[in-house]
């Protein structure tokens, strides 16, 4: 049985390494939200050092990703398309600097490792105990597990862990810590009601911070409505790439198999069409959050297994290019989204903007 909050009840709220894969930046919105949060119920903020090193490593794998591609092209062009090549010490120093910022302005304590000897760690690993699994993977998240272990000793408070790798802390329900770990703190004398798991900073933000925002019920006679047609053909660009990140995701949830796509890009995008929204929300004096959605149609660009073929057929709109290497094949598939967004404006300027749900479209899909 999970907990709710009550507003004024202090929560530490300790962050997974896929937050940071998922637009957790100075530019997104979902940050004075959580600040927001953070703020009007004294709560906590805490990243496990484990996390904010993967956090940086992403980058350098990112960075090196990338730098092979500019070599192959700059093989073909001799680099006269003037693409660059980035030192990923760089970027990781740069991200590192951003990084500090951003913690310094949600107060963020940064966990160190946890008191847990390797011979713990073994054992926990050889006998497959969550978060490991059968093939001995789960050494990054045994480590944070017992971070969230060792706040629970600490204090009383209610802890809420914000990660969207539920295959490695869930059980049957995606919203449930995995019964070995609730049987886990049930041996050790302390409450699995004290601790939620939520999937992303957005799920965070809507369950705690959100509701308790203060609807603006009228407007002033001198104050515009938000044109939020043009707030999405402003941030057009900006909304593409975010679409793109978010797209694998909302498709493994309706039954794709993400490991069997090889590459993914992004060829186009219609829209917005259909755009609704909410009444707009008092985050402080200055500013306000709108929150609204609109349908999108996304252009794909998908290298795929030949076998999983079948499935995008059947859901999409799909055009066979060619066959690449022996079981792989080329195919553009279109793909209809239902984009809802976090805006949070102060007067007439935009300061924070980020992509807070997708979901694939019902209506446009084929019929089976």
């Amino acid at each position: 049985m999970r907990r709710e909050h009550h507003c004024g009840e202090i929560v530490k709220v300790v962050l997974d390494t896929t937050v940071f894969e998922n637009g957790f930046n100075l530019r997104s919105a979902e940050v004075p939200l959580l600040k927001n949060f953070l703020v009007r119920t004294r709560s906590e903020f805490y990243v496990p050092a484990i996390v904010h090193e993967e956090a940086l490593n992403r980058v350098r794998k990112r960075v090196t990703e990338a730098n092979a591609k500019i070599g192959a092209v700059q093989r073909l062009t001799g680099g006269a398309e003037g693409f660059k090549i980035i030192k990923p010490e760089d970027a990781m120093a740069a991200y590192a600097e951003t990084l500090k910022i951003l913690f310094g302005d949600l107060d963020a304590q940064v966990l160190p490792l946890p008191n847990v000897s390797h011979a713990d760690v073994l054992k926990r690993a050889l006998a497959a105990k969550k978060p490991f699994v059968d093939s001995g993977r789960g050494y990054r998240d045994a480590l944070i597990w017992h971070n969230i272990v060792e706040l629970l000793r600490a204090s009383s408070d209610q802890i809420v862990f914000v990660s969207q790798n539920s295959d490695d802390w869930c059980g049957g329900r995606k919203d449930a810590f995995h019964p070995d770990l609730v049987t886990e703190l049930g041996d050790e004398g302390l409450q699995s009601e004290r601790l939620t798991i939520v999937p992303s900073l957005t799920d965070f933000n809507r369950k705690y911070t959100v509701s308790s925002l203060s609807v603006e019920l009228t407007e002033t006679p001198d104050e515009r409505p938000p044109d939020y047609l043009q707030l999405l053909i402003d941030a057009r660009e900006l909304i593409e790439s975010q679409l793109v990140v978010a797209l694998p995701n909302a498709l493994s949830r309706i039954g794709a198999d993400i490991q069997s796509i090889g590459e993914f890009g992004a060829l186009g995008l219609s829209g917005p069409t259909n755009v609704s929204h909410s009444p707009p929300r008092t985050l402080d004096s200055e500013r306000r959050l709108l929150e609204f959605s609109a349908q999108y149609r996304v252009s794909l660009d998908v290298i795929m297994q030949r076998s999983a073929a079948a499935w995008w057929i059947k859901h999409f709109s799909f055009q066979l290019r060619r066959d690449w290497h022996y079981d792989q094949i080329r195919a553009y598939v279109t793909v209809p989204v239902r984009a809802s967004f976090h805006l949070i404006e102060r007067g007439e300027n935009t300061e924070q903007f980020s992509l807070s749900a997708l979901e694939i479209s019902e209506d446009d899909r084929p019929l089976p």
